[in-house]
């Protein structure tokens, strides 16, 4: 297995979302995090999702890029934010998202399922 010959910490978990088998990865490389959450067994769409630069006093902000598959993707745009609000909440320097999303059905309840299977797996808050 890739586990026994790479030290990149990360956690693996199988889980059902919507009744939908769904594998969900996330790990941690030195510049970036990589989170893979499918149903299809491929990478799907896959973003990098970063927080700008602090403007003093500003809000935060993100910025967005698809790097392989479809652009327009208003669920998974939700996805990609709803996870590096998460994952830079708190944090100085939060590392950039790299994200897989390989998703079935592009409904509400799946996002939900799978920002939350994320946010676990990841021990964001």
């Amino acid at each position: 297995s890739m586990s026994a010959s790479t030290a990149i910490p990360h956690s693996t978990q199988q889980i059902e979302i919507a009744g939908v088998p769904t594998s969900v990865v996330v790990a941690r490389f030195a510049d970036y995090t990589f989170v893979l959450a499918t149903q299809l067994r491929t990478f799907g769409t896959v973003v990098r999702a970063a927080k700008d630069e602090a403007q003093l006093g500003g809000t935060d902000t993100f910025s967005f890029e698809t790097l392989l598959g479809k652009a327009e993707e208003p669920l998974l745009s939700v996805i990609a934010r709803q996870l590096v609000e998460r994952a830079s909440a708190g944090v100085a320097e939060p590392p950039p998202l790299v994200l897989a999303l390989g998703l079935k059905s592009h409904d509400p309840a799946t996002a939900k399922g799978i920002i939350g299977a994320v946010c676990e797996a990841a021990g964001w808050t």
